[in-house]
């Protein structure tokens, strides 16, 4: 029984769906009770989900290799959680820290400490400039961002699912998420399954009990002055228990002016002040530029402008926090995230998209969410909001084409089927009549009923090359969202799923919801219904925080322009005729070949994929440097 389909079927209806901002409707008792036994059906299987091994004290036989401490360097993109109790350790036995990047590209790398014979605290972790072995060329430590993996309990079926069997099912599971610079942030009771947050209050901070059982369908959108969480700016010192593991996340930035060349400097690790040791962090710069990713790279972005109403929360800013979500958005390779700001206040509307331009968010037409195409919310019958369109709209579209933008598509009926497909036609006529363009999220199927109106569809669930042939012939463009939706903490669907399966599949680009959306408190996992939070970024007051999850999504967009910079070169490069760009083609048809068959084996969201991404982007780069010597 497909579980997300389920999961819509019972939840997903109402006069726009949940992807509206108007979220809350109210279910008859028969609909709950049939989604209550569907989704117990369908979740009665629990996930397979690897987890940490715990061992006794005579099992600890590996020896320290930095001070007191065991260090192992693991994928910092893995299926694999990593716990507190996790031993032995993944990866591998080193104290040297590899990492490779393109000039303007984050590229994360991480390690996993563990104390075998005393609780350590006070430890601290810093960088030092990289330098270059030739040159005198540096990177500053500036660029090299430190956080830690913070496991904490989550629905029971986190990991790698979106839902819950039941209403009341409160079961929980620990599992690495958070990317946080203050590790005191998040605290665990492990025996009572409880997460405390620390909030800044006044001259001092409390730690407040955030997973509570309870049920509602309102979401919880505090305001900063009574929700005052915020991470630290830079790393601050965290405990390590004996017999524990930590994993630490390392992110470098390599500036556009960089040199290419050979980097090393040190990460810096004590306890107390006393020196552990150091581990060496080497950086290669790529000697070629990468090119911007083929697909577009999108994302459901709820948040809305509004000092009045911003909360900490998925749903209403201040422009300070909107300015810190964007840019998190942009360094996370989202250059045109929806948008649904309300047009009933043209100036805050402007401020907007003044925002986006200043970031360079303006990259092709505005996808805009905040007037779906139902002639209901027009004026009622066809004629009437057709007429409402024809008024409203080219003020729109001259404002997002003053800003930059080259369009402005509306959002059509969330998941239409059928005959509410079907009765979009006629205003969608309307709206390509004054200049505007048409998305919406939507099925294998669509394109049989408006293929021929429909200029972008967001194709939930496994992408198809079959499908996306379909929509190119009649010169539209597909994307990929619902495979899987926000809210699982494994990093590898994310990265393959919005990556290198979309190339693949020929796709062209992709919009996963939601950047947040938070199904009661965006801070409890398990006070919704039907869902766990759909959350790949957490909100603070003055910011948001990471997740394993987003940095996946970060690395599938860059899998893109690696693959996207090597098709440019056998395509139109200087030696686009040699034997070296035939070997290149050869290896990118494999590519693709290798990734659909697997795909078609893989199951749901691909989380049996035996495909190494760490290498591919090895090979991609082996090919590319070929072709620019």
């Amino acid at each position: 029984m497909n579980q997300s389909y389920l999961i819509r079927f019972c939840f997903c209806g109402g006069t726009y769906g949940y992807k509206s901002t108007n979220f809350v409707k109210r279910r008859a008792p028969f609909a709950l009770i049939l989604c209550a036994f569907l989704h117990a059906a369908a979740w009665a299987t629990p996930p397979e989900v690897p987890t940490g091994v715990r061992v006794g004290d005579e099992q600890e036989t590996a020896s320290p290799n930095l001070g007191e401490l065991l260090v192992h360097i693991v994928p910092p993109i893995s299926k694999t959680p990593i716990l507190p109790s996790t031993y032995p350790l993944p990866g591998e036995k080193s104290v040297t820290l590899s990492i490779s990047s393109a000039r303007g590209e984050f590229e994360p790398g991480s390690f996993v400490l563990r104390s075998h014979n005393r609780d350590m605290s006070a430890l601290t972790v810093t960088a030092s400039d990289l330098y270059g072995l030739s040159g005198g060329a540096v990177i500053s430590s500036e660029n090299v961002d430190i956080r830690i993996v913070k496991p904490w309990f989550q629905s029971f079926y986190a990991w790698n699912e979106i839902g819950k069997t039941a209403p009341t099912d409160f079961r929980q599971k620990l599992v690495p998420e958070l990317l946080l610079k203050d590790d005191s942030l998040v605290s665990i009771e492990p025996e009572a399954e409880r997460n405390f947050l620390k909030l800044e209050r006044g001259n001092g901070s409390t730690s407040e009990w955030i997973n509570q059982r309870n049920i509602t369908s309102d979401q919880f959108l505090p305001k900063a002055h009574a929700f005052p969480v915020k991470d630290a700016k830079t790393l601050r010192p965290f405990s390590l228990p004996r017999q524990s593991s930590k994993q630490v996340w390392i992110t470098v930035f390599v500036p556009l002016d960089t040199a290419p060349n050979e980097y090393t400097g040190d990460l810096v690790i004590r306890a107390n002040g006393v020196l552990q040791g150091t581990i060496k962090l080497k950086v290669t710069v790529h000697s070629f530029q990468l090119a911007q990713s083929k697909l577009t790279h999108s994302i459901y972005y709820r948040a809305r402008l509004d000092d009045g109403k911003a909360a900490v929360g998925s749903e209403f800013r201040t422009i300070e926090q909107m300015r810190a979500e964007l840019k998190n958005l942009l360094d996370h390779g989202v250059d045109n995230p929806s948008m649904y700001q309300s047009y009933a206040d043209i100036a805050v509307f402007v401020k907007c998209l003044q925002l986006r331009q200043e970031l360079g968010m303006n990259n092709g037409p505005l996808f805009y969410f905040g007037m779906p195409t139902i002639n209901a919310f027009w004026g009622g019958e066809l004629g009437a909001a057709n007429n409402v369109l024809k008024r409203i709209f080219p003020q729109i579209n001259a404002l997002a084409r003053a800003h930059g933008f080259s369009a402005v598509y509306l959002y059509g009926k969330d998941e239409a089927r059928g005959a509410e497909l079907v009765a979009q036609r006629g205003f969608w006529d309307a709206l390509h009549s004054i200049g505007g363009g048409v998305i919406a999220a939507g099925y294998t199927g669509n394109f049989e009923l408006v293929g021929d109106k429909l200029d972008v569809l967001i194709h939930a669930y496994q992408p198809n090359s079959s499908e996306a042939q379909k929509w190119h012939t009649a010169g539209h463009r597909i994307f990929s969202y619902a495979n899987p939706q926000s809210g699982p903490e494994n990093p590898y669907p994310f990265r393959l799923n919005y990556g290198l399966l979309l190339w693949a599949n020929n796709y062209d680009g992709s919009m996963p919801y939601a950047y947040q959306h938070c199904f009661g408190s965006c801070w409890n996992d398990i006070d919704h219904p039907s869902f766990r939070d759909h959350n790949l970024t957490y909100p603070t007051v003055d910011g948001v925080i990471d997740t394993l999850a987003w940095e996946g999504y970060r690395e599938g967009v860059d899998d893109v322009r690696y693959v996207t910079t090597l098709e440019n070169l056998t395509s139109s490069g200087a030696r686009s005729a040699s034997a070296t760009a035939d070997q290149a083609r050869a290896f990118l048809n494999s590519l693709r070949s290798t990734i659909l068959a697997k795909q078609g084996q893989a199951g749901k969201y691909n989380l049996r994929m035996d495909l190494d991404l760490d290498q591919v982007r090895k090979q991609i780069v082996d090919h590319i440097e070929s072709l620019v010597d």
